[in-house]
């Protein structure tokens, strides 16, 4: 992260390409379940699955964004590849366990639906990335456990952060109004429910 904001992104390309060439990074997380297992750490084992899964899903809502950047000019892409999103989103109720990722994405979402002019979808987005924004603005932990992979708690509870938030209340809702404001909502037809959103914010 340094070396991007010094400017190094060749240095990092270069780096992290070797790195992402080599077996050993597609494998890390299975070789050591399957270490955890043969010894009979089972609930290690059990952890490691859990948070796996968690990482990952997570990871494919962050990229998606990614792709949707990248692929911003074909249409039929990007909806399929929100449609595909969106199923994950609800399937492993990551509104739940990853409600920061959620909020972006859908943020993005509606960026790209005011892109294609499709007004009632994008306040649709807009509305779920305010109310996620907003949950995390007044809630003390940035996620809430779920009962299909209730390990992750533990496992976020061990991490250097924990389950708290990272942002002050403020910054978080300063930062949604802002986004709010991107000059690409000009265009939407509807400027009083989006003012309303605007206003919804404490």
């Amino acid at each position: 992260t340094v070396e991007l904001q010094l400017g190094r992104g060749q240095d990092v390309v270069e780096e992290l390409e070797e790195i992402q060439n080599s077996y050993q990074y597609y494998n890390n997380d299975g070789l050591l379940l399957q270490a955890y297992i043969m010894n009979g750490s089972f609930p290690k084992a059990d952890e490691a699955a859990q948070v796996s899964i968690f990482r990952n899903i997570s990871m494919i809502v962050e990229h998606s964004v990614q792709l949707m950047f990248l692929h911003k000019e074909d249409w039929n892409y990007c909806r399929e590849l929100i449609r595909r999103t969106d199923c994950l989103i609800e399937l492993y109720n990551l509104r739940r366990l990853s409600p920061n990722a959620v909020a972006i994405y859908q943020y993005h979402c509606s960026v790209m639906f005011c892109t294609y002019k499709r007004e009632e979808e994008t306040f649709c987005r807009l509305e779920d990335f305010v109310n996620l924004g907003k949950w995390l603005a007044e809630s003390k932990t940035c996620f809430l456990s779920d009962d299909f992979l209730p390990l992750i708690t533990q496992w976020l509870e061990r991490l250097d952060l924990g389950s708290t938030k990272v942002r002050e209340s403020r910054f978080i809702l300063d930062s949604i109004r802002q986004a709010l404001c991107n000059p690409i909502f000009e265009s939407l037809e509807d400027t009083k429910r989006l003012e309303s959103l605007i206003h919804s914010l404490p």
